[in-house]
């Protein structure tokens, strides 16, 4: 009997120690239920919220679930993110109680747009994640325009950088202005020119035979992306209508006092423009160790300027123009071409022969299609925020 109770005896202390070294049982929410504020408003699919890139604020309120659906008391930190769109402040949430409420900031959300809130264990927590999710209801937001995605203050980006997105196109006027080999150009017909109404559609090859110059679009969707300082959608799924092709409208005339405006530039770029009374500057091929001459070596873009030694512009003619040479001092009294933009460097790539003048091709027979060059150039400006 001594010995029964000396077991005993060491059982119960060993239980009481194992109790002592259990840490505190943190709860962790399975579920996350969000709910959105009784007055938020929401839109719908036939009457969608404007499409906004200026931050607009979303009642919301959350409260954590266990396996069960039951309430659970969570203390913890959530992250946030909306898609589509992106957050304007600050991307994580305290939760005390298992609930939080409060509005959170949004902007650039098109179509149905969802705010979520994760358990990912954020901000140094030494707790293993859950992952419990929530999403809320969907905010209509109406589809935007090519103005409207391209309009903002830093060139080098735009609205829907690295979203797939969508343009507006059913209830717009998006004409296709030029096809190239590997892609083509479009215009929102319903802006003035110089309203951030233009991008080029990156296709990888030449697009198919119903992608004409004059054509509408009534669907543009794809990768958005910044090529180069150049809105380009990539990956493209379009449709073109069976409407007939318009007689699309002059080149815009972009005047001597634009140079090197790019803030201005950039509401034409992936526009027709058109450059008058240039000329290539003098000295530009004798100094082997010029970094326009040895752009021109390694792209084919040679620079032209309204006077000698003034601000430059840079045109891409190879091929079109494959017999050509500038050379300098050669006056030319008009060029077009598609303009785009390489790390502020303005590049007019001309469609045909017939966008210089006369003559100016050296024996170039026809139009020939073109496209803009893929290689990246030497190196980007140390000054130049990879995005």
């Amino acid at each position: 009997m001594r010995r029964r109770r000396t077991n005993l005896t060491f059982l119960l202390g060993l239980t009481a120690c194992q109790n002592a070294m259990i840490p505190p049982v943190h709860l962790e929410p399975s579920f996350i239920q969000v709910s959105l504020g009784d007055n938020q408003a929401t839109g719908s699919q036939e009457e969608p919220l404007s499409f906004s890139s200026e931050e607009q604020m979303v009642a919301l309120s959350i409260e954590t679930l266990d396996r069960n659906g039951d309430p659970i008391d969570f203390e913890g930190t959530l992250q946030l993110n909306v898609r589509p769109g992106s957050l304007t402040g600050s991307p994580y949430v305290s939760v005390s109680g298992g609930q939080w409420s409060g509005q959170v900031g949004i902007k650039n959300g098109f179509g149905p747009t969802r705010v979520w809130f994760t358990e990912n264990a954020a901000l140094g927590s030494e707790n293993e994640p859950t992952y419990a999710t929530g999403v809320s209801d969907p905010l209509y937001f109406a589809i935007p325009t090519l103005g409207e995605m391209n309009r903002i203050d830093d060139h080098e980006s735009n609205q829907l950088e690295k979203e797939f997105a969508e343009i507006r196109a059913v209830d717009r006027d998006i004409r296709i202005t030029t096809v190239g080999t590997n892609g083509f150009w479009a215009t929102d017909m319903q802006d003035e020119a110089g309203e951030h109404n233009s991008i080029f559609v990156y296709t990888f090859s030449k697009p198919d035979h119903d992608v004409q110059v004059g054509r509408r679009l009534s669907l543009l969707t794809g990768n958005n992306q910044e090529y180069l300082a150049t809105t380009q959608i990539s990956f493209p799924t379009l449709e073109v209508t069976d409407e007939p092709a318009m007689d699309m409208p002059e080149p815009t005339e972009l005047p001597v006092n634009l140079c090197g405006a790019t803030d201005t530039l950039e509401g034409y770029e992936s526009a027709l423009v058109t450059l008058k009374n240039v000329q290539i500057p003098d000295g530009f091929g004798t100094d082997l160790s010029d970094e326009d001459y040895e752009d021109y070596i390694n792209y084919g873009q040679w620079p032209v300027a309204h006077t000698t030694g003034g601000c430059k512009w840079y045109i891409s003619s190879a091929i079109p123009c494959p017999n050509f040479t500038p050379s300098d001092g050669l006056a030319l009294a008009e060029v077009t071409g598609m303009l785009s933009e390489v790390w502020d460097k303005w590049i007019l790539t001309i469609r045909s022969p017939e966008d210089l003048p006369t003559g100016v091709c050296g024996g170039t027979e026809g139009p020939q299609p073109i496209g803009p060059a893929r290689p990246l150039p030497r190196e980007a400006p140390t000054s130049w925020n990879r995005k």
